[in-house]
Order: C-alpha cells, then sequence, then structure tokens
C-alpha cells in the first residue's frame, strides 16, 4: 500500500507533536499536515484529499465533531480517529453516528496507537480496493452500454421484467425517463430490385446501417433508443410525438434507409404510456405488420414447390433454393420475414399435418405413417411429434384412430 496521508488537528501543539513523534514509527503513515481548530482542518480537508485525519473533539471556534459533520456534507470521507480527553458516551455516540472510525482518549497509549492504526490501515485498503472494483465496474458498465440497452429493451418487449425492476435497469443505464414515449416498429425484407448485391449484406449489417441513418434522420430528436428486435425487426424509442410527426418520420427513414441499403421497410408507429406499456404497444403493431404484409412471390413459389416435395425426406432448403435458382440463405431470410417463421420449421408442420391425418385414418405401422409423412426414421419421426405436441404418436391415434390395430 502506498503512503497514507494523513493530517493531525488539536489545538494543543505539544499533543500534535507528541502524536506525530508516536506515528513517525509507522513507515506507511505520512503526517502531512496539521491544524489546531476545525475550521482550518474544514478547510485543508476540502482542498487536500486526506486518507487518515486524527481529530480531537474540543477545540475554538468548530469543534472536532462539527467540523466531521461539515465533511460529510460536502461528501468528504477521509478515515477520521477521534482523540480526546472526554470519556464521555454522548461523545462517543455522536462521533459513531457521524461514521468515526475509531475513538482513544488522552494520554494517548503507544500500544493503542499502533493497534488502532494497523486496524485503519486493513480498513483504507480495503476501501482502495472497493473504489477499484466500483472504477472497473463502472468503466465495464460504460464499455458494454450499448449492448446492454439491447439487450433490455429486447427483454422489455418479451415482458420479463416487473415495473420495479424496470426502474431499476432504466436508472442503472441512465435512461432516459419517459412518461410517454413513441415506438417506431421497422421490418426489413431484402428487395430483388435493389442496385446493391445482396450478397454484401446480411441481417447485422442492415441493422448497425439503419441504427446510423436513424440518428440521422431523427437528429431533431435527442436520446433515442436504437435497437435490433429480431432478424428482421428493428424498434426505436423517443420522446412522444404527434401523429405529423410519426409520419414525416416514417416517411423519411423509410425513403432514407431504402435508397441506402437494398431493403424493402415497413414502419407502424404508435405512443405508449412509459416504458411499462411498451411491450403492448409492440404486440399490437406486430399483428398490424403482419396482416398488412403479403408474401413475396418468391416464397408463394416455394410453398407451392413444398407442398410437392415435402414427404421426400432427402428434401431441404438447398432443394427449394435451387428450384427458385437462389441461395438457401437468401430463401432463409425471405421465409422468416414473410412468414414469421423458418424453412424447416415449415415443413417440419407440413410433415406432422400429414402424419396426424395418416394416424387417423390409417392403420398402417408407425414406420410406414413416418416414411409417408417424410421422416427418416421412425425414431426422429416420435421424437419431432411429441416435441411439438406433446404428445406421442401411439397415443394420439389411441384417441383418434376408430378401430384397427394397436401399435
Amino acid at each position: 500500500m502506498t503512503s497514507i496521508k494523513t493530517l493531525i488537528v488539536d489545538d494543543e501543539e505539544i499533543i500534535r507533536k507528541g502524536l506525530r513523534s508516536l506515528l513517525s514509527n509507522d513507515p506507511q503513515i505520512d503526517v502531512v499536515g496539521e491544524a489546531g481548530d476545525g475550521e482550518r482542518a474544514f478547510e485543508m480537508i476540502a482542498q487536500t484529499k486526506y486518507d487518515l485525519v486524527f481529530m480531537d473533539i474540543n477545540m475554538p471556534f468548530l469543534n472536532g465533531l462539527g467540523c466531521i459533520d461539515k465533511l460529510r456534507e460536502i461528501g468528504e470521507n477521509p478515515l477520521v480517529i477521534i482523540v480526546s480527553g472526554y470519556d464521555d458516551f454522548n461523545y462517543a455516540k455522536q462521533a459513531i453516528s457521524l461514521g468515526v472510525f475509531d475513538y482513544i482518549l488522552k494520554p494517548i497509549m503507544e500500544e493503542t496507537l499502533v493497534e488502532v492504526v494497523e486496524k485503519a490501515k486493513k480498513e483504507l485498503l480495503n476501501r482502495k480496493k472497493s473504489h477499484s472494483y466500483l472504477t472497473w465496474a463502472k468503466s465495464q458498465l460504460e464499455k458494454n452500454r450499448d449492448f446492454l440497452i439491447e439487450d433490455f429493451m429486447r427483454n422489455l418487449l418479451k415482458q420479463c421484467y416487473d415495473d420495479i425492476e424496470i426502474k431499476s435497469r432504466i436508472e442503472c443505464l441512465n435512461l432516459p425517463e419517459y412518461t410517454e414515449l413513441s415506438f417506431f416498429l421497422l421490418r426489413f425484407s431484402f428487395s430483388e430490385n435493389s442496385a446493391f448485391s445482396l450478397a454484401d449484406w446480411n441481417e447485422n449489417l442492415v441493422f448497425y446501417a439503419a441504427k446510423e441513418l436513424a440518428y440521422r434522420v431523427f437528429v431533431d430528436y435527442p436520446h433515442i433508443i436504437s435497437f435490433q428486435i429480431s432478424d428482421f425487426d428493428i424498434g426505436i424509442v423517443c420522446r412522444a410525438l404527434s401523429a405529423a410527426e410519426q409520419t414525416l418520420l416514417s416517411d423519411v427513414l423509410k425513403s432514407e434507409l431504402e435508397k441506402c441499403i437494398p431493403v424493402h421497410m415497413r414502419i407502424l408507429c404508435g405512443n405508449a404510456a412509459g416504458y411499462e406499456s411498451l411491450a403492448d404497444l409492440y404486440d399490437g403493431l406486430k399483428e398490424r405488420l403482419a396482416d398488412s404484409l403479403p408474401a413475396p412471390a418468391l416464397v408463394l413459389d416455394a410453398l407451392a414447390y413444398m407442398n410437392t416435395r415435402y414427404t421426400d425426406n432427402l428434401f431441404s432448403l438447398q432443394d427449394a433454393a435451387d428450384f427458385l435458382h437462389i441461395t438457401p440463405q437468401h430463401l432463409s431470410r425471405l421465409f422468416k420475414s414473410a412468414l414469421g417463421e423458418t424453412f424447416v420449421e415449415h415443413l417440419t408442420m407440413l410433415r406432422l399435418h400429414k402424419a396426424l391425418e395418416l394416424l387417423k385414418r390409417s392403420d398402417a405401422r408407425m414406420y410406414e405413417i413416418a416414411e409417408q409423412a417424410g421422416y427418416s426414421s421412425q425414431h426422429y419421426f416420435c421424437t419431432s411429434f411429441k416435441r411439438v405436441l406433446h404428445i406421442s404418436p401411439q397415443e394420439y391415434r389411441r384417441l383418434f384412430f376408430k378401430g384397427g390395430k394397436n401399435q
């Protein structure tokens, strides 16, 4: 530990000299100042950061306890050891209430002083460690603030927090405390007609580009929060806006985004009564958006092709992409954007619907059902069936098949 900057405060010079002499035996204690009254001590501590202060109580102008009280008011918190000739319980009680570290009676015994100083050094070391950790924690929070904000906003839309947690996280992340806010929901799909090369773009690049453009468009609306909700959805939060402002900003933002990024953008907006109501607004906007978004022609072609091929257990995303003469990655993005589900999820549901029909009207063996529904094995079929429907194929058959052999 580095040297401990120490101040001695006592109206008796002989006490100050005696205490300085005793403290000189400890190489870590560096007595860099003395004061003869509380007012002078207050001025010195307010100007210079002392680690340790030995403070008398009964002094002219301002006594020791009054000096400590004033220091606490201005946020100064050196480690204070009272050195007093008064063995008074009321003094001790007041000293404790002011956060004094220890209380030594005059005349000062060297053994007692050494013991108290050792305890003080340990406390100062703990303070230093705690301060270092706090500084580190603050730096980490600042360094990761953007990530933490995005994570908070996504979880907020999933209703992961109660009102107390929301308030706490808003304070911790230093977010604007809106009592009413506007929320823009942006959903994009990659545009085939763009002059840009689709091969150079992915969802993350779109988000970062959109975020920068949003800051430019919302330049007159400080403290906006822009975050990626999902692969194809982006959210923007700002102070509450009028309907006219929302329409204008949506039009400008859509125009700028489609001009600079190979996407087609749909934007809906609404107002919410603070962060606590944001999830409900988001759910409503999602429903409106889903109702207004027709599936692109390529997706419709893919769906039609799937209906002819899904019973082939070797049929895959690659096969559908080859049929449409596009990349699997592009087809996957189109699927998710238009239908809100992946290619594999839709394929699984097609096969399960086929299996349900067969289980109700056919007494074929289970491996035969699996093959006819497009599964490569009975085990894979049964596992998939139960994972999605929470009932085994055998149980489903017992409930809905009238007649036939048990399997």
